[in-house]
């Protein structure tokens, strides 16, 4: 619990869209999936991901279902599917105990980081 309170407390500060990506390039490097450590690595990745999005969207994210945040989210068609998957994904691991292929664990982070770009604040509004 610790760390995900350093993720609120960096993505409180101005830089969200830079801390969100910090966190994510942390979250590559320790490669918790290549040690089995599937639970954690979806954990936070998918804690990332919805305090960040929530965070932009003014939604409560972390408090709702990954079928709650797909009806409350609006993103582009690829997105959508894109963060539906991750959720799903997140689900199985941590409720059936199946896990993904290392590639799409990866192609999950890479996705994450694509969500985080793609909805950054502009420039001025990070500043504020």
């Amino acid at each position: 619990l610790a760390e995900y309170a350093q993720i609120q407390i960096i993505i409180g500060g101005q830089r969200q869209a830079e801390a969100a990506d910090m966190q994510l390039e942390q979250l590559r490097q320790q490669r918790w999936d290549r040690e089995g450590r599937w639970e954690e690595h979806y954990e936070k990745l998918t804690y990332l991901l919805r305090f960040y999005l929530g965070w932009r969207t003014s939604s409560p994210l972390l408090e709702q279902t990954t079928s709650e945040i797909l009806k409350t989210l609006t993103l582009e068609h690829e997105a959508h599917r894109q963060l539906k998957e991750i959720l799903e994904v997140a689900d199985l691991v941590k409720f059936a105990r199946l896990y993904p292929s290392l590639d799409k664990s990866e192609l999950h982070l890479e996705w994450a980081s694509a969500l985080v770009e793609k909805h950054a604040p502009p420039a001025e509004e990070a500043r504020s």
